[in-house]
């Protein structure tokens, strides 16, 4: 492999790391979002704000949790 193809190759997983990461941290906020919304823990707006969410994520899953 010559420089640049490793460079190439380092760069696609360096990218690929961060997106998963990405991904993983939202999982995570919806999850902790559906917790909070289960218990009765805050309004929409608090837990948008204490989960990085947008309001209307929020909103869905209390749609999704109380159909």
């Amino acid at each position: 492999m010559d420089e640049l193809t490793r460079q190439i190759f380092q760069d696609g997983r360096t990218e690929g790391i961060q997106e998963g990461i990405q991904k993983g941290e939202i999982c995570s906020s919806r999850k902790t979002a559906g917790k909070m919304l289960q218990m009765g823990i805050g309004s929409l707006q608090d837990i948008a704000e204490l989960t990085s969410l947008s309001l209307s994520e929020v909103q869905r899953l209390q749609a999704r949790l109380n159909p």
